[in-house]
């Protein structure tokens, strides 16, 4: 009878993402290859007064701690000065905490990356409110 190793076990992913660069901002998780559930800040509220709540509410409602979070993620901008503080220091804390990657990714990037699908619909794009000064692609636009 010969024992054969048991098979590597695969680490689950689970990425938690934050978004400050907007007035309302927005936080998800994600799991495997695909998004599990996002929230839109309350634009009412700074980043600062919503934004640890918004955090553990999420992760809460899918049954997760902050120990399960394997990555972190971030929108490095552009956007708002203070949204951007408050939302990179957050994960930057979380990360070190953690002993977790963190992984900036430009809004730019993102929104044209949203911009170039032929289906944006599958993928949430970074939410905009009507109240957000208009990105650089939309000033380019016109």
């Amino acid at each position: 009878m010969t024992l054969e190793p048991d098979a590597p076990q695969s680490i689950p992913v689970v990425i938690l993402t934050l978004d400050t660069t907007t007035r309302a901002g927005s936080c998800a998780v994600w799991r495997g290859d695909g998004m599990v559930d996002e929230v839109v800040g309350n634009p009412e509220k700074t980043h600062a007064q919503r934004l640890p709540n918004d955090l553990a509410t999420l992760l809460a409602h899918h049954r997760l701690k902050l120990k399960d979070v394997t990555l972190y993620a971030i929108a490095s901008g552009p956007g708002s000065f203070t949204g951007l503080r408050v939302g990179i220091s957050t994960m930057q804390s979380l990360a070190l905490v953690h002993d977790r990657l963190i992984v900036p990714i430009s809004s730019l990037e993102a929104l044209a990356y949203c911009a170039a699908r032929e289906d944006p619909t599958p993928e949430p794009c970074p939410s905009r409110t009507p109240d957000d000064p208009p990105s650089g692609m939309e000033a380019a636009s016109g």
